[in-house]
C-alpha cells in the first residue's frame, strides 16, 4: 500500500515506513510473550528510533506515532493524494485496534474448573467415539 500510494521521489521514506511495519509485527510478538526486545527486532529502525523504542513502555505505540509523523510529512507537500492518505490512516487505525485486542486475549487467565471441563469432555468424547467405532464394526 505504501509503495503505491506515496510518490516515487520519496524512496527513503517508503523504505523506512515499510521496515517500521515489519519491526512493529516483530515487537508485538515479543511484547505479547513478555520477552525483552532484542537487537534482532531493532534492526528495522534508525538509531534514533531504536533509542525511543528501547525506552518506551509501549514500543508499538511509539512505532505507530513515528509512522503517523512520517505520513504527516508526506501529506502537506502534496506527495500523496488525500484519498490515499485516508486509506493509510485507516491501516494505522486498524493496527492500533489490533494491538488493543491482542493484549487482553493474551493476558486472560482461565480458571481451573474450565480446564478440568475441557479435559473431561475430551475423555467423554474419546470414550463415545470408541463405542461408536466398535458398534459400527459389529465386533460384538
Amino acid at each position: 500500500m505504501i509503495l503505491t500510494f506515496i510518490s516515487n521521489d520519496e524512496k527513503e521514506l517508503k523504505e523506512r515506513m515499510i521496515l517500521r511495519q515489519v519491526g512493529w509485527n516483530h515487537i508485538l510478538v515479543k511484547r505479547l510473550r513478555k520477552k525483552v526486545i532484542s537487537e534482532t527486532e531493532l534492526q528495522f529502525f534508525d538509531i534514533s528510533e531504536q533509542n525511543k523504542i528501547k525506552n518506551a513502555v509501549n514500543a508499538n505505540q511509539i512505532i505507530l506515532k513515528l509512522q503517523s509523523e512520517d505520513l504527516k510529512k508526506v501529506l502537506f507537500p502534496n506527495k500523496v493524494d488525500i484519498i490515499h492518505h485516508i486509506e493509510i490512516e485507516k491501516v494505522l487505525t486498524n493496527l492500533e485496534a489490533s494491538l488493543g485486542k491482542t493484549e487482553p486475549i493474551k493476558n486472560t487467565k482461565f480458571s481451573v474448573l474450565y480446564d478440568l471441563l475441557i479435559v473431561i469432555s475430551i475423555y467423554v468424547f474419546s470414550g463415545l467415539l470408541a463405542l461408536a467405532i466398535v458398534d459400527s464394526a459389529h465386533f460384538f
